[in-house]
């Protein structure tokens, strides 16, 4: 599944980063101008809804075209509602499709993984269950997230603003190729050298 692969050279690739800072731009505050502003999981989900525009999942991964592409939401079930803001949003040919899980094991079918802070206490065991799987790990506010393993963390300034990170480590791990328009936006990161 890969896209926005048109437009090669140095010039292709500036316009597919002015493209996707012009996607970004509206995300990265906050307070938005108009009224009412969108809430920061909706902003988040917008986040989450462009990051799988620039990801590539192994050719199994979807036995059809229209497969959709599951979120899962694993932790505090009261955002759910603004992260379904994007539930029916297409990527390519797949629908998003937002599910809610309570527990590590209904997870199995999931493309992208939203880790809520409320299974911060949970992240390592969340990540070693799925650690080779093709799943986009997504959390928020990790510390050491590069150490625990999961592939994007999001994080918000002290401005209001959120920024992301991206484990190419862990993204490899798990055979997800994430095309490089995504990977110019983001503080990228690698997993910690074990000690000599």
């Amino acid at each position: 599944m890969s896209f926005y692969r048109s437009n090669s050279g140095k010039g292709g690739l500036f316009l597919r980063r002015l493209a996707l800072l012009f996607v970004f731009s509206w995300a990265f505050h906050l307070r938005a101008a108009d009224s009412p502003a969108p809430t920061e999981y909706q902003i988040k989900a917008a986040f989450i809804y462009n990051f799988a525009k620039f990801v590539e999942w192994p050719p199994e991964t979807f036995a059809t075209p229209d497969k959709p592409i599951i979120l899962g939401v694993l932790g505090d079930e009261s955002v759910g509602q603004d992260l379904a803001v994007i539930d029916g949003k297409v990527v390519g040919t797949h629908p998003i499709k937002v599910r809610r899980f309570r527990y590590l094991p209904d997870i199995a079918e999931c493309h992208i993984l939203f880790i809520l802070p409320s299974q911060r206490m949970e992240l390592p065991a969340i990540v070693q269950a799925v650690r080779t799987r093709a799943i986009l790990t997504i959390c928020e506010g990790a510390k050491d997230f590069a150490r625990v393993g999961t592939i994007i963390n999001l994080v918000k300034t002290p401005e209001d603003k959120i920024r992301f990170e991206i484990n190419v480590d862990a993204a490899k791990r798990a055979g997800l190729k994430i095309e490089s328009p995504l990977l110019n936006l983001a503080k990228i990161v690698h997993d910690p050298k074990p000690p000599h």
